[in-house]
């Protein structure tokens, strides 16, 4: 009797531990793919700020951003991590959006919006 009782405990605890497990992968995987884009967002902002700076004689902005494109600053605008928009080009800024998928489920995709000036970045959006 005392052996099926202890047995019975002994799964449980290993049942309790697959699961915490499972859990805490699940978070880590949702927080190293919103760092991945994190990163994606970083790496076109430098491009654009760098090519806002450059002259129009070498393929640059000239100064503006109301040009602008990812294939402008050699940039994929579709990678693994996500799906990345330019919108409201100006000549002073731009906003640039990321929609892409953090962890498992219907939960897991979410949207990032920046508005990108020539020497800052401004966080507009978070959206889960």
């Amino acid at each position: 009797m005392q052996e099926k009782f202890l047995l019975a405990v002994a799964a449980l605890v290993v049942t309790l531990a697959v699961m915490a497990g499972v859990r805490m992968f699940e978070k880590n995987l949702k927080q190293t793919e919103l760092n991945e884009v994190s990163q994606d967002l970083l790496a076109v902002v430098c491009r654009a700020q760098a090519w806002y700076r450059q002259p129009a004689a070498f393929g640059g902005g000239n100064g503006s951003f109301a040009r602008l494109t990812f294939a402008a600053i050699a940039c994929d605008s579709v990678n693994r991590n996500g799906v990345y928009t330019l919108s409201k080009r100006k000549k002073s800024s731009f906003c640039m959006t990321a929609v892409g998928k953090a962890g498992t489920g219907e939960a897991g995709w979410y949207r990032m919006t920046l508005e990108v000036f020539p020497d800052s970045v401004s966080v507009l959006d978070i959206a889960p």
